[in-house]
């Protein structure tokens, strides 16, 4: 630096690639976004970013060692919520974003049978996607409702009542095959097993830890068919798995990534 003083870069995700599904950052803005990176990247004295896929991607780009500190949130003491016999209740939550197709979610809904609902929290920004989701949900009454947001640091609380969180990630970029989000973390935080496509780091890890639902393609058809062979003992004890997992996925454990990144920076 050029007073002396030390640069951590917070790389988050793999900039060259931010936006590599849509087709007008690919023309007008990849380039520069790949030349900033390579540039500048290499020049911090420190990097962290959220996988370890995208760290290798970041190796391999331009040879830099991030460290990973992921999306997680702090432990919180939670019981897992007893499964009914006859309801498994499923949430997502997240951002509106068209990119990530959600409407596929309701797609699954039509493939399983009643016992199963599914509650959305979607943080308002497309009116009009989620206005076309909502009559998209219209055929399944109260199986699929759209709650309001609430404040990050409740949400593991809040979606304790639930049994599964959902999230079908879709393989569209390279940010999007080596993912580790947030809510992933609160899912586990929250007790909850987890339901996944096979793309990213969440299906590894939710397997490894036992509390993953994992589809054998990145269809809604193999989702169904994964959710639906599930009974309420197998949910309760994914929940279980969940819950001893929790001191791993949490924001603490990231404390000695932290402490090597410190190191680098001479703090």
């Amino acid at each position: 630096m050029r007073f002396g003083g030390k640069l951590l870069f917070d790389a988050h995700e793999f900039s060259p690639a931010e936006f590599e599904d849509r087709l007008l950052w690919r023309l007008a803005y990849r380039r520069y976004a790949v030349e900033l990176a390579r540039r500048f990247a290499p020049q911090a004295d420190a990097m962290t970013t959220v996988s370890w896929g995208i760290a290798k991607a970041w190796r391999a780009f331009c040879g830099v060692e991030p460290a990973v500190i992921t999306n997680a949130p702090p432990y919180q003491e939670i019981t897992p919520s007893p499964v009914q016999p006859d309801r498994i209740r499923m949430v997502h939550h997240g951002g509106a974003v068209r990119s990530r197709h959600l409407e596929r979610m309701l797609e699954l809904m039509a493939l399983l049978d009643e016992r199963f609902t599914l509650d959305l929290i979607l943080v308002p920004g497309d009116a009009a996607y989620i206005a076309r989701l909502k009559e998209q949900a219209k055929p399944f009454g109260n199986r699929v409702r759209f709650l309001d947001p609430v404040p990050p640091a409740e949400i593991p609380r809040f979606i304790a009542q639930y049994d599964i969180g959902l999230y079908m990630m879709p393989d569209n970029s390279l940010n999007n095959r080596y993912a580790l989000p947030n809510k992933f973390f609160e899912f586990v935080q929250a007790r909850l097993a987890v339901a996944v496509w096979p793309v990213s780091e969440m299906p590894m890890l939710a397997e490894k830890f036992g509390f993953g639902i994992v589809a054998e393609e990145c269809t809604v058809s193999s989702m169904a068919d994964s959710l639906r062979k599930l009974t309420c003992e197998d949910v309760s004890r994914l929940k279980r798995k969940a819950d001893k997992a929790a001191r791993e996925f949490c924001y603490e454990a990231n404390f000695p990534r932290w402490q090597e990144v410190f190191d680098r920076l001479g703090l």
